[in-house]
């Protein structure tokens, strides 16, 4: 994994932490396309001025696939989600 791409583990208060930790220990495949969000990568290729340059956080970031996307673009990625399950995938 990149130093430009580290997921973290956030404990915000939130009733829905148990069924995001739920999914992702299932094994989270449901919503998973295997990489990036299409829409992201079709909006960033299609409009490159918005992507910043610097750093991004992607809140949420379940498997890291558009953390690494957007890692890959030269932003340096803070990647957090509410499940230690899903960190642990993204961490692989």
């Amino acid at each position: 994994m990149s130093e430009d791409m580290v997921p973290k583990k956030i404990h915000p208060e939130n009733h829905h932490n148990d069924e995001w930790e739920a999914y992702w220990a299932a094994g989270g495949i449901e919503h998973d396309q295997g990489g990036p969000s299409e829409a992201l990568r079709e909006l960033l290729e299609d409009h490159r001025w918005l992507l910043p340059r610097g750093r991004c956080l992607v809140a949420g970031c379940g498997r890291g696939y558009d953390a690494l996307y957007l890692a890959s673009r030269g932003l340096t990625c803070v990647a957090i989600d509410c499940s230690e399950s899903a960190i642990a995938q993204a961490q692989k």
